[in-house]
């Protein structure tokens, strides 16, 4: 788009420049309204471990459904329902992460073991996440494995039979210059500055994955639905993620 200006009788040509809009940083959106499960990686030990559903909903549509059962054999060294993304992300850059997570009736609360819905693994497959969103003896607890020994950022209470909606900012590092905040249902529940995100000898950032990973012992299974997940660049903001655009 063109306009013309005048000055002293001369009239030239300017280029009027229109800044994209920050939802254009979006660089992951997973919301499943495609009717498939890409661009995610399936990891499950059956065909209907991960499933899309068209309810419980957060937004849209649809949702994804993650189905655990106490018969699953294990899948890397585990019992997993879950969804990987691998969109590359850089070390020392700011990223926005956003998940929305269901839990009702069908799934019951583990009690001995950590409950893994939503996690950021370091690329070498060995050792605990980084970050990760467990449930365990009714709470939602918040870990980090970036550095030893492992440290609880937030305990939060859980409520069944409605959506938990989370977005994280974070800068990924392996020294003491990463951050991140993060907010539960548009409250802040964690935020620090520099501080250790990633393990030392990652030359990336981790991959985020979400669904679950856990032993099925209290039950004879588990159910969990997740939806509006969204990764995003620097020059995107709170509202460019959050599921269903609520602001904090």
């Amino acid at each position: 788009m063109r306009m013309r200006l005048s000055f002293v009788g001369l009239t030239f040509p300017v280029a009027l420049l229109v800044a994209a809009p920050a939802a254009a940083q979006i660089l992951t959106k997973g919301d499943v309204e495609s009717g498939t499960l890409a661009p995610f990686e399936t990891q499950g030990a059956l065909p209907d471990s991960v499933t899309i559903v068209t309810s419980p909903v957060r937004a849209g549509g649809h949702a994804v459904r993650s189905w655990l059962r106490r018969s699953d054999p294990l899948v890397s060294k585990g019992q997993r329902a879950e969804l990987i993304d691998h969109t590359p992300v850089p070390l020392h850059e700011v990223r926005w992460y956003a998940l929305s997570i269901w839990a009702g009736d069908d799934f019951t609360m583990p009690v001995r073991t950590d409950g893994i819905c939503f996690q950021f693994h370091q690329h070498a497959r060995t050792g605990s996440p980084v970050l990760a969103f467990r449930l365990i003896g009714g709470n939602w607890k918040i870990t980090t494995d970036a550095a030893k020994p492992r440290r609880t950022l937030a305990t939060q209470p859980f409520a069944p039979n409605r959506w938990t909606d989370w977005v994280i900012r974070v800068k990924w590092s392996g020294e003491a210059t990463g951050e991140w905040t993060i907010w539960k249902d548009g409250q802040q529940v964690v935020h620090e500055t520099n501080v250790v995100t990633t393990l030392a000898t990652e030359t990336a950032a981790p991959y985020a994955k979400f669904g679950q990973y856990h032993t099925v012992e209290d039950a004879p299974q588990n159910v969990l639905y997740f939806d509006e997940y969204r990764l995003a660049g620097p020059a995107a903001d709170y509202a460019d993620v959050a599921p269903g655009g609520v602001e904090p």
